[in-house]
């Protein structure tokens, strides 16, 4: 009889702490990202951007990047960058390409798309378009023999 009572109340002691030691975990859902870096390159009259963009949210989403070129106040290019899926704590890089055959000076503004959000940044540059030739062929090792000739071409 004690044996059976001792176990009764050991049972009904485990059975109080096992469900005592129930916790609650939860991740507050945030919607946040930021651009961390911005590189832009111009060379023969395109200019070349990348941005990187970090999420610094707890919900993943798609981005993608939008470059608008202006003269002035008007609009004279708008781009976008291809469709990313961001996840939480990742960077992605968003590619975005401009073509313009006169030498200028223009301002761009950057908006980075993502979840219902819309991240923007302004951006100076002068684009040159100096057109530079380049060797189209290289030929190397040029050997003459009696009945044939040996080269190779490189483009």
């Amino acid at each position: 009889m004690k044996l059976t009572i001792f176990a009764l109340i050991v049972f009904l002691l485990i059975l109080v702490l096992t469900s005592a030691s129930v916790l609650k975990v939860g991740i507050k859902r945030e919607l946040e990202g930021n651009i961390t870096a911005i590189f832009s390159e111009s060379k023969n009259g395109v200019l070349r951007l990348n941005l990187e963009f970090f999420n610094t949210g707890s919900i993943a989403y798609k981005a993608r990047a939008r470059l608008d070129v202006l003269n002035s106040s008007e609009v004279i290019f708008t781009g976008w960058s291809k469709e990313e899926t961001v996840m939480p704590g990742e960077a992605k890089n968003f590619e975005v390409f401009y073509y313009s055959e006169k030498t200028e000076n223009l301002t761009s503004r950057i908006r980075v798309y993502y979840a219902n959000e819309i991240m923007e940044k302004w951006l100076n540059f002068s684009l040159e378009n100096k057109k530079t030739p380049e060797n189209v062929f290289q030929v190397k090792n040029f050997r003459v023999y009696d009945d044939y000739i040996r080269f190779e071409v490189k483009s």
